[in-house]
């Protein structure tokens, strides 16, 4: 059963990986992405990369 889908720009590459409520995963164009867990929105690249906890 799927929960939610979310588009993205080509297939996805790797495994999805979960840290502090932020889906990371990577597509076969090259693209990053990170996604809010309870928004369910793209996450802009400048704070994806921004740890939080440092």
């Amino acid at each position: 059963m799927t929960a939610w889908t979310f588009a993205n720009d080509d297939e996805v590459l790797g495994t999805l990986v979960v840290a502090n409520g932020t889906i990371y995963f990577g597509s076969l164009a090259g693209t990053l992405y990170a996604v809010n867990v309870k928004t369910r929105g793209k996450i802009p690249a400048n704070d994806a990369l921004t740890d939080p906890g440092m």
